[in-house]
């Protein structure tokens, strides 16, 4: 073999051998490629997407937002490694979500306390419409606070004045006497009425809907982002 073709020989197979290296460097910059991508929905986005959807029915009942509307549990327990691998745009919806949370949970311990005063107020008013035997003062009290615990998210949102059942059955809750024309839908839309033009209670509306609209663009961002990944990493590793 003449010197020509040994190097030849050897040119192809470094040639050979650096094709090979960058093929393999490429195979394995895909693998670590996919390995996070998927890493990534596994520990991020699905932890806060299945913890958004429950948060939107909570807002869509006007649920107390102490639990668990207002706040993402799934981003306050991410340890601080998961949290440096969230993009920018996710943090800043993340963090916009939580600043209208707070306002709204803000908001809401106010408007309770003006919904607490209207309940007993009207209460007061149909009082000789009550079933006597069942209403000392003190079942009397305690009636307040079943109302206002049971319906104050049906208040709020005045689920009952469009047409959609309440939260739990009123005739669980309030007893009138025979033969008394009062309802309880009737005591609802009073103390509605009551409420409805509270600037407290106007302003909770307004931020719950802002919160809405906020929880759904996190939700269609985080779908996007998992349907991404199922598409072009997990499908293909499937496949393999």
């Amino acid at each position: 073999m003449n010197l020509c073709n040994l190097l030849g020989t050897l040119v192809s197979v470094i040639i050979g051998g650096l094709i090979t290296l960058g093929v393999n460097l490429h195979l394995q910059k895909r693998e670590r490629k996919t390995q996070y991508a998927i890493k990534n929905k596994n520990e991020i986005y699905e932890p806060l997407y299945n913890e958004i959807e429950q948060k939107l029915k909570y807002l869509n009942r006007f649920q107390d937002p102490l639990y668990p509307t207002s706040t993402l549990n799934s981003w306050n327990e991410f340890a601080p490694s998961i949290k440096l691998r969230i993009s920018e745009d996710l943090k800043k919806i993340i963090e916009k979500f939580d600043a209208t949370g707070k306002r709204f949970s803000k908001k809401y311990s106010k408007a309770n306390r003006i919904l607490k005063k209207y309940i007993g107020e009207n209460l007061e008013t149909i009082r000789n419409e009550l079933d006597e035997s069942e209403y000392n003062e003190n079942n009397f009290n305690i009636l307040k606070d079943n109302i206002f615990e049971g319906y104050k998210g049906d208040f709020y949102s005045e689920r009952i004045l469009k047409g959609i059942k309440h939260n739990y059955p009123p005739e669980k809750i309030i007893k009138f006497n025979k033969g008394s024309s009062m309802t309880f839908d009737t005591l609802f839309n009073k103390i509605c009425s009551s409420i409805r033009n509270e600037i407290e209670i106007v302003v909770l509306r307004k931020i719950r809907d802002e919160l809405v609209e906020i929880t759904k663009e996190m939700k269609n961002y985080l779908k996007l982002k998992i349907e991404f990944i199922l598409n072009k990493y997990e499908s293909k590793m499937t496949k393999v």
